[in-house]
């Protein structure tokens, strides 16, 4: 491949370059995967938060007709 430049390293330094890539792809899978779960159990508190209200909320009217009736 001609054209394409490609630093001049020796073999400890391509090793280095290759462990510090591995590390940084590591450590942003990792923080993507919290990232993930943050989000996941907030949605999942928000949907539950809203199940609970629209209940009262069914709850109450159910109530409300008994007494109105």
């Amino acid at each position: 491949m001609t054209g394409w430049p490609v630093p001049n390293l020796d073999v400890w330094q391509w090793l280095l370059l290759g462990a510090g890539a591995y590390v940084a792809v590591v450590a942003l899978a990792r923080l993507m995967k919290a990232r993930h779960d943050e989000l996941v159990a907030d949605l999942t508190r928000q949907a539950e938060e809203g199940q609970r209200k629209k209940q009262a909320e069914e709850k109450k009217k159910k109530h409300e007709k008994r007494k109105a009736a």
